[in-house]
């Protein structure tokens, strides 16, 4: 019973970068809506606006 309730929560993504395969990894989990959080490292000041990721 322990193991599914384990197994029934949404694990947390991190993805290092906002290159062009963090970009799409990125996008494609928001779709999927499969992790409950997403975490980024970019190794840099971050932005603030959806622009800084979109583009």
């Amino acid at each position: 019973m322990k193991a599914q309730l384990i197994s029934d929560k949404k694990s947390v993504l991190g993805i290092n970068g906002l290159g062009r395969i963090g970009k799409l990894t990125l996008w494609n989990q928001i779709a999927r809506k499969h992790f409950k959080e997403i975490v980024v490292n970019i190794g840099r000041r971050a932005g603030t606006k959806l622009e800084d990721i979109a583009l």
